[in-house]
């Protein structure tokens, strides 16, 4: 008999990875989401609309189609996942990491506590906290709201003192369920996305990444490169510090998506964690690709409780690339984008933004217009096809008067 496992969500970016769940022979793959049109409506016939983040919802559909696991595949829907996991005795984590890892204020706290090094930081309320901390600390700073509901949004940099009621302005207008914001001292590196297993005791190192960052006070990626640029030294900081990470919160098994910044005399500080696998084409088929573990098939196997120990041997190359608007307009066109595709090495070029749709720069990773990935045996060949797809695109936007 199949066993039944229930995935809460399922935007565009998660067709890959629930793909693969639902290529598993001896699972019955069950996918909830809030939107009627969800991609998993043609994944799977079992698929209901609900909202994800409706734990007494989730609770009734679970019972009604006896489920055996569960996760969500988002942050939106993880305390439903929790809640349904302890009501029915299945495999999860406990509320309490849950709302540790939902909101940044707590899990830094925590980390705090731990020695775990990360950047100096300040709990605030109000804007006016702001310029004592930039004058003890120094700027640039970061500001950023505890829960944004993911996709960077409201992260804006501080440059001098000047900038902080613009800074503050922006991030409060992302405080939909939590009044807190972070300011935390600018750290002067390289940013690196980490997908992290523990299991059995052991931190094992899904897949690893460096950055290239839009020049915007916003700081979203416009391209993440696997495996990262990195000394063996820092790649095995970064394990060792991700295994004290997770287990500060409580994380004793389950896997994690970890934000590192490392400096140019190899300090590892530690940004966030996501208690799940990394968003997007990330999860598959990116970290499935580098490390030649399948990935959501071997989550959901964690969940229904028959996962065996990962096996990860060598790290192959991706490269995760993202286009976007310059300025704000609206979008006339995309073209180019069939000569993207036919490039060696490409797995996918993606449009997300429909002609017709305005356009903006990048106040956030929602503002991204589409993305490529390029899947290849080193990390230059991925850079490089990803280069040479982002060339044939071009862009067509009418500039707003």
């Amino acid at each position: 008999m199949k066993q039944r496992l229930m995935v809460l969500g399922a935007s565009i970016t998660n067709r890959y990875s629930l793909l693969e769940i639902a290529k598993l022979s001896d699972v019955e793959l069950i996918v909830l989401d809030g939107n009627i049109n969800s991609i998993g409506k043609e994944i799977t016939p079992f698929f209901e609309c609900v909202d994800i983040t409706n734990s007494q919802a989730v609770l009734a559909a679970a019972k009604k189609l006896k489920i055996d696991g569960i996760f969500s595949i988002n942050d939106h829907g993880m305390r439903a996942a929790v809640y349904v996991a302890d009501n029915l005795n299945l495999k999860g984590m406990s509320m309490a990491t849950a709302n540790a890892v939902l909101d940044k204020g707590t899990m830094r706290e925590v980390w705090k506590v731990a020695g775990i090094e990360q950047p100096a930081f300040q709990i605030i309320l109000k804007e006016d906290e702001i310029e004592d901390f930039g004058r003890s600390i120094g700027y640039p700073l970061v500001i950023k709201p505890v829960d944004c509901g993911g996709g960077g949004r409201g992260v804006m940099v501080i440059n001098s003192s000047a900038d902080i009621p613009q800074a503050y302005s922006f991030a409060s207008r992302f405080l939909h369920r939590n009044p807190r914001l972070i300011i935390e001292e600018f750290i002067d590196g390289i940013e690196s996305s980490v997908e992290v297993i523990r299991f059995g005791g052991v931190t094992h190192i899904v897949a690893f990444s460096d950055k290239v960052k839009a020049p915007y006070s916003s700081r979203v990626a416009t391209e993440i490169s696997y495996p990262g640029f990195f000394s063996k030294t820092v790649v095995e900081k970064i394990r060792c510090n991700a295994d004290r990470i997770m287990r500060s919160l409580g994380l004793h098994e389950g896997v994690g998506h970890i934000e590192f910044i490392v400096t140019k005399d190899e300090q590892v500080f530690v940004l966030e964690i996501g208690a799940r696998a990394g968003g997007g084409h990330t999860f598959h088929p990116i970290a499935s690709y580098v490390s030649g573990l399948n990935y959501p098939q071997w989550l959901s196997k964690f969940y229904l409780g028959a996962a065996e120990p990962p096996k990860i041997k060598t790290y192959k190359g991706a490269c995760y690339a993202f286009y976007h608007a310059d300025a704000s307009g609206t979008l006339r066109d995309i073209a180019g984008l069939d000569k993207a595709r036919e490039i060696p090495n490409i797995h996918c070029v993606e449009v997300w933004k429909q002609p017709g749709s305005h356009v903006s720069i990048l106040e956030n990773s929602m503002e991204r217009l589409g993305c490529i990935v390029a899947l290849a045996e080193t990390r230059d060949d991925a850079n490089r096809a990803a280069l040479q797809a982002r060339q044939q695109i071009e862009l067509h936007i009418t500039p707003d008067a």
